[in-house]
């Protein structure tokens, strides 16, 4: 499940947890914070063996800054699985893709210089109360076209970071790999050259883009699937 800074009063997630036992037990969702349990997106389902969809959406309670969703499964009252995320609820007008604040300065790394990142790493350990508005800054340096609503740079990154995590996820997040982070930069390659099999080589990808002209080439190296930039031009 990933977490989200939302930009509107409801949050709609996709949550699974894996359970050991079969047609056994019932499986609770829901959110909380240090101090609470709300109910209002709790529910009881039958489970089973296996992954079990628990996913739904929730309004976020009055003034919550950190939440946890969880969910567990329960045998003949024995908790068999659990799993849960937090939640980090920014005010703001942004929507980043994070489990963390750190984790949202690592992404706008990706595209920001070294004084803008050095700005909000210190912001996030002295002053986070104002991480909020260096972050809006940072976007509305990049808006082209700040007469409109829409800053097509922002919502384009926030895009590309997604896709990144659906298309390369692996033992890390797809933001985090090498050709996540490419494709984030860059975009969709013009042109993909695959070699998943020749043989005597290890598998490799030469990712090519037309304008600017730009070569990449990842290699799997371990054969676990995950590609290495091991040269660009």
């Amino acid at each position: 499940m990933k977490s989200y800074y939302p930009a509107s009063e409801s949050l709609f997630y996709k949550l699974e947890v894996l359970s050991p036992e079969s047609l056994c037990g019932d499986a609770i969702r829901g959110i909380k914070n240090e101090n609470e349990v709300f109910i209002a997106d709790t529910v009881v389902i039958q489970a089973s063996g296996g992954i079990i969809d628990l996913s739904g959406s929730f309004v976020f309670p009055e003034n919550a800054r950190e939440l946890v969703l969880f969910a567990k499964v329960r045998c003949n009252g024995k908790i068999v699985a659990e799993t849960e995320k937090k939640l980090i609820i920014s005010a703001g007008d942004y929507f980043l893709t994070a489990a963390t604040p750190k984790e949202a300065i690592d992404q706008l790394g990706l595209i920001g210089t070294d004084r803008e990142i050095r700005e909000l790493e210190d912001a996030f350990e002295t002053e986070p109360e104002k991480l909020g508005s260096l972050i809006d800054s940072f976007w509305k340096s990049r808006d082209p076209t700040p007469s409109t609503e829409t800053n097509e740079v922002k919502e384009e990154f926030y895009r590309r970071l997604a896709i990144a995590n659906e298309r390369f996820e692996g033992i890390t997040e797809g933001w985090r790999t090498d050709r996540g982070k490419i494709y984030i930069i860059y975009g969709e390659p013009d042109e993909i050259d695959r070699h998943p099999f020749d043989l005597g080589y290890r598998a490799y990808e030469v990712w090519y883009y037309f304008n600017p002209r730009r070569t990449f080439y990842f290699e799997d190296r371990i054969g676990d699937g995950t590609y290495e930039l091991i040269r660009q031009e």
